[in-house]
């Protein structure tokens, strides 16, 4: 049982947790605690309790440390193998071509595509998006990464999968459609909870009617995209929400 003066504080670095990082360290400098009083925090039930309100589903485990790969180093470069990879895939390319061919266009060799495909699950990525033809928005990240997002009509149901998400207000023009972006989160999996219910009002009373998903399997990684988009997008209802939550 923790000590009265310390709930407060334990709740806070929960809330850090939930919305901002899962970095101990961050979380650690945040409080001006030790890293080890986080990871003693971290085993309290107050802890886990203030999760529980907050509505948070995820990983309850904290960040590792990036492995050393080009995956973490140079995001760019993996985005635009997993593009490449997936677009051959929806061509009609067979499964045992796919690391050559994108191995080609990338200059990386076939090995390093193979082992992105199967640490990072992009088959089972195919798998579940299949080939069908769903319209494919891109959204730009601070880091100027161009992700793409499939595009849904809000409400459709979706497979237990992991995915980077965001709500969008969608408006019909000359050239298609364009998307407001009002929202932006992950989770896993996306068929469980989207977000909190006064997130989804604002979505609602903001004129979405669009759901955009970017499926990734690595909690770092869909983390990272959040990161990288929100600066750029500026979602009104991410604003909204952790204005509401700082009073």
């Amino acid at each position: 049982m923790a000590r009265t003066k310390d709930v407060a504080l334990i709740h806070g670095a929960a809330f850090f947790f939930s919305y901002v990082s899962r970095d101990r360290s961050k979380i650690a400098d945040h409080f001006d605690v030790s890293e080890r009083t986080i990871e003693r925090w971290s085993k309290l039930p107050e802890w886990h309790e203030a999760l529980n309100v907050w509505g948070y589903t995820g990983d309850r485990d904290f960040i590792r440390k990036p492995r050393r790969d080009i995956a973490y180093s140079s995001r760019e470069r993996f985005d635009q193998a997993k593009a490449i990879y997936i677009d051959a895939f929806k061509s009609g390319s067979p499964l045992h071509s796919l690391a050559t061919i994108t191995g080609e266009a990338t200059k990386l060799p076939a090995s390093t595509i193979r082992r992105w495909a199967n640490r990072y699950h992009w088959k089972t990525y195919l798998e579940e998006a299949g080939s069908e033809d769903i319209a494919v928005v891109e959204f730009m990240g601070i880091s100027k990464t161009k992700y793409p997002f499939e595009t849904h009509i809000l409400g459709t149901e979706f497979p237990s999968v992991g995915a980077v998400y965001v709500f969008t207000k969608g408006i019909k023009t000359d050239r298609g459609i364009s998307h407001e972006a009002l929202y932006v989160d992950e989770v896993e999996p996306l068929v469980d909870r989207f977000c909190h219910g006064r997130i989804f009002n604002c979505v609602r009373l903001q004129g979405g009617n669009f759901i955009c998903i970017h499926r990734e399997k690595d909690t770092y990684l869909r983390r990272k995209i959040v990161s990288d988009l929100i600066p750029t997008l500026k979602p009104i209802c991410n604003e909204q929400f952790f204005t509401e939550l700082s009073y």
